[in-house]
C-alpha cells in the first residue's frame, strides 16, 4: 500500500511540475488560465481562486492547463490565440523544460550524496567511488537475516560479487561488519558468518555497481552529462521501435521493455527497498522520461502541438482549422490511452507469471 501511495505521489509531483510550467509561462505572457487540473475526469475536488479553477480528478495519469482561446479564437487581449507562434511554443514546451530541469537538479543532488551513474560509466567521472552489490534474496535463518539485512539492501565496499564471495569465504565463522544502504538509510550491521562453503552470509546477489560522490559544481556537470547520455539512449530506443515497423524485427520485441503505471509501481517498490538515494534517482529518471515523451511530435503531446504551431508560422496562416486540429489531437489522445492500457495489460501479465 505504501508503494502505491508513494508512486501516485511521485507521479503527482511530476504532473504538477509539468503543468506548472505551462501555467507559469502562460501567466508570464499575460494569458488567462481558466483551469489547472491534476488527473483526468471525473472531478473529485475543485476550487476557483481568482480567475483560475483548480481541480483534482480521479484518473492520475496526467493533467492539463486550459487557456483562454486555446481551442477557439477569442476576441480578448488575454487570449492564447492572440499570441505569436514563438510565445505559443514557449508555453507549450515549458512543461517539458520544467521536467528536464527537475531531473537535472535531482541527478546533481544524487551525485552530491553519492549514487550509481544511470547512463554514464563510473570511470568517466571523478570523485569518491564506492563499490556496491545488491541483495536480491535473504535465506530464512541465515546470518544475514539475523543481522537485519533485507532484500533490496545495498552492501557497500565491494567492486564485484567475486570480491564479496572471496571476503565471506575468508571470514567463515567470524563476525564481520558491513556497510549497508537500505530502506532505513545508511547504517552498519554486524553479522556472524556461518561455516557454509557456498553462502556464509546467506544472501543472493543481483549485480554490482559503483557509487560516485561528487562536489557541488562537479555534480551539476555530471547531471548535465547524464541528461545528454540518457536522451541519446531514449532516442536510440525510439528509433529502434520506428525501424522495427519497416524491418524484419517484430514491434513487440522492441517495446517489451516499455513499462506503464503497473511497472512504475513495481520499480518504485524496488527503489524503496534499496533506499532514499535510489528513490531520488528513480524520480529523476521518471521526470526526464516524462519530459522527453511529451516533446515527441505526436498529436495530443506537447511536441505534436508545437508542430502545428510551427506549420502555421511557416505558412504565416492557419494551415489546419481549429476544429480539425482539435479532432487530430483527440484521436492522438485516444491512441495514447489505448497504448497505456495495452502496456498495463502486459505489465500485469508479467507480474502474474513472474
Amino acid at each position: 500500500m505504501f508503494t502505491f501511495i508513494l508512486s501516485v505521489f511521485i507521479l503527482g509531483i511530476l504532473i504538477f511540475c509539468h503543468e506548472a510550467g505551462h501555467f507559469l509561462a502562460a501567466r508570464l505572457f499575460g494569458v488567462k488560465v481558466e483551469e489547472f487540473a491534476f488527473g483526468f475526469p471525473p472531478t473529485l475536488w475543485k476550487k476557483k481562486k481568482g480567475e483560475t479553477e483548480y481541480k483534482i480528478n480521479l484518473i492520475p495519469l496526467g493533467g492539463y492547463v486550459r487557456l483562454l482561446g486555446e481551442e477557439d479564437k477569442v476576441k480578448d487581449p488575454r487570449s492564447y490565440s492572440n499570441l505569436k507562434g514563438r510565445k505559443k511554443i514557449i508555453i507549450i514546451t515549458a512543461g517539458v523544460v520544467v521536467n528536464i530541469a527537475l531531473a537535472w537538479f535531482l541527478f546533481a543532488l544524487g551525485y552530491m550524496f553519492g549514487m550509481p551513474p544511470v547512463a554514464l560509466s563510473p570511470e568517466s567521472l571523478d570523485g569518491e567511488k564506492t563499490g556496491q552489490i545488491i541483495v536480491v534474496a535473504v535465506e530464512p535463518g541465515s546470518a544475514a537475516e539475523k543481522a537485519g539485512i533485507t532484500e533490496g539492501d545495498i552492501i557497500n565496499g565491494f567492486k564485484s560479487m567475486e570480491e564479496f564471495a572471496q571476503f565471506t569465504a575468508q571470514h567463515r565463522g567470524q563476525d564481520v561488519t558491513l556497510s549497508i544502504d537500505g530502506a532505513t538509510g545508511a547504517h552498519n550491521v554486524t553479522a556472524q558468518l556461518s561455516h557454509d562453503e557456498e553462502a556464509p552470509l546467506g544472501v543472493g546477489l543481483g549485480g554490482a555497481g559503483t557509487k560516485v560522490k561528487l562536489g557541488f559544481f562537479s555534480a551539476f556537470v555530471a547531471a548535465t552529462q547524464e541528461i545528454c547520455a540518457f536522451t541519446k539512449l531514449i532516442a536510440s530506443f525510439l528509433w529502434k521501435i520506428i525501424t522495427s515497423l519497416f524491418g524484419p524485427e517484430k514491434v513487440g520485441d522492441s517495446v517489451k521493455d516499455v513499462t506503464g503505471p503497473v511497472g512504475i509501481f513495481t520499480l518504485t517498490g524496488q527503489a524503496v527497498k534499496m533506499g532514499g538515494i535510489f528513490i531520488l534517482q528513480w524520480i529523476a529518471i521518471l521526470s526526464l522520461n516524462f519530459g522527453l515523451i511529451n516533446i515527441l511530435p505526436f498529436p495530443a503531446l506537447d511536441g505534436g502541438k508545437a508542430i502545428f504551431i510551427m506549420l502555421d508560422g511557416i505558412a504565416r496562416r492557419k494551415v489546419i482549422k481549429e476544429e480539425v486540429e482539435g479532432l487530430i489531437h483527440m484521436i492522438g489522445f485516444i491512441l495514447l490511452i489505448i497504448l497505456i492500457l495495452a502496456i498495463t495489460y502486459k505489465d500485469i501479465a508479467v507480474l502474474i507469471t513472474s
